[in-house]
């Protein structure tokens, strides 16, 4: 199921968040999905207008906290057992791994 979806109608691009289950909060790829839906419409001639919708009974709750909770629990383990360390620092674009 795409949390993403689109349709063009009538020079009309609408965009729904569809993750109605959650209140269409934000997890994963979904920012990236959304603003990649926005360049589509924004680049195709035939589109006038877009607008953007959420599935269900609200537009958005925001973000997924259980989501970022389950990301903190990854990142710490990774910390606590030095997996980022073994990591080339060539391969992250962060600031703070070129500063390392």
């Amino acid at each position: 199921m795409s949390l993403i979806l689109s349709d063009l109608r009538d020079g009309i691009a609408t965009i729904t968040l569809n993750r109605p289950e959650k209140l269409n909060a934000f997890v994963g790829s979904m920012r990236e999905d959304l603003l990649q839906a926005l360049r589509d419409a924004a680049g195709n001639a035939d589109c006038r207008v877009a607008v953007i919708t959420g599935a269900g009974r609200a537009f958005s709750a925001g973000g997924d906290v259980a989501f970022s909770k389950g990301c903190k629990r990854i990142a710490t383990s990774m910390v606590s057992t030095n997996c980022w360390q073994r990591a080339p620092r060539s391969s992250c674009k962060s600031s703070r791994c070129r500063s390392r």
